[in-house]
């Protein structure tokens, strides 16, 4: 039972780093964590903080984030590496071959996921440029943030239509096997 929860837990983990519009911290991770699932529930806040830096670590170990340059200590951020952005997509094309392809409902998900992540793509990359054009033109920020801030939104409103069908896939491909 631990090793699903276990599974469980990185999963969230990965998709709730995901989530994040650039640089992370411990902290943000896991207040976010704690807000979206249950799994730190009944963990003491010093458990919860050692359980979400252990998995920080581990993700840094096979490279999908690393520390971001000029931090460190408590104020240590952290980003996500290509080889991480290749891996989401890659865990979904995995879920999307364990459901047979006659299955209408499931191509007709299978469909509107890639679509919603090739939205996603764009927004991330819309948002990217709207964080350096703020970086080398904050004093034209008042024109920008707007349109930033409802490209986050968009973000998050994707994201969640996004764990809506996987959910789905991983349901349909759960009743599938057994």
């Amino acid at each position: 039972m631990p090793k699903r929860r276990s599974s469980i837990f990185c999963q969230n983990t990965l998709t709730t780093i995901a989530s994040f519009d650039g640089p992370f911290s411990c902290g943000s991770l896991r207040k976010k964590l704690q807000s979206e699932c249950s799994l730190l529930d009944g963990l003491s806040l010093e458990q919860a903080r050692m359980a979400t830096y252990y998995r920080i670590k581990k993700l840094i170990n096979i490279g999908w984030i690393e520390v971001k340059s000029g931090t460190h200590g408590p104020k240590q951020l952290y980003i996500v590496t290509e080889k991480f952005r290749g891996s989401l997509l890659s865990e979904s094309s995995k879920l999307n071959s364990t459901i047979p392809s006659n299955d209408k409902v499931a191509q007709e998900l299978r469909s509107r996921l890639k679509e919603y992540e090739y939205e996603m793509h764009a927004l991330q990359g819309e948002s990217e440029e709207y964080e350096r054009l703020y970086r080398s033109y904050p004093d034209n920020k008042d024109q920008y943030l707007p349109i930033f801030e409802e490209t986050i939104d968009k973000r998050w409103k994707l994201a969640g239509r996004i764990r809506a069908i996987e959910n789905m896939l991983k349901n349909k491909a759960y009743k599938n096997n057994y």
